[in-house]
């Protein structure tokens, strides 16, 4: 049931925002809703399609990254073309914001990988440093004729 409300989204996203600038772009979007609930409604009565809830919902990052990029391009050039207030700290600061988030993205993954590695090496080392599980060791180097 998810991909239904992900595709509402995503198509009902834009036009809104820039439904003022141009009045048929709400009404389209919400004529494309429409036609989607129209074809989802005759595939599960008609032919009897069932929806599994436990069908994870992936978009590719090919098109997530080209939907923040179209996002980002319109809403400048809505500032831009109109002549709004703030266009300029728009301009710079929304690529820079898009970059800082990025980055932290990238140092908490560091960070949290980091503190996966030096757990794992923590829960290895313990059964090795305990006495009671650990071999003796035989002090004339016997059972080492293999080394040399």
């Amino acid at each position: 049931m998810d991909r239904p409300i992900v595709n509402v989204v995503l198509m009902l996203e834009l036009p809104f925002v820039l439904g003022f600038c141009c009045p048929w772009l709400p009404l389209l979007a919400c004529l494309a809703v429409g036609c989607n609930a129209g074809v989802l409604y005759t595939s599960l009565v008609q032919f009897g399609a069932v929806l599994d809830e436990n069908d994870p919902i992936r978009l590719s990052p090919r098109y997530l990254w080209s939907s923040l990029a179209i996002g980002c391009a319109l809403t400048m050039w809505l500032f831009f073309e109109n002549g709004l207030h703030g266009r300029w700290l728009l301009a710079f600061g929304t690529p820079l914001a898009i970059v800082l988030v990025l980055v932290t993205r990238r140092l908490k993954m560091r960070v949290r990988n980091r503190h996966a590695k030096e757990t794992l090496l923590i829960e290895m080392r313990v059964p090795l440093l305990n006495a009671a599980v650990a071999l003796p060791i035989p002090e004339d180097g016997a059972g080492c004729e293999a080394t040399k």
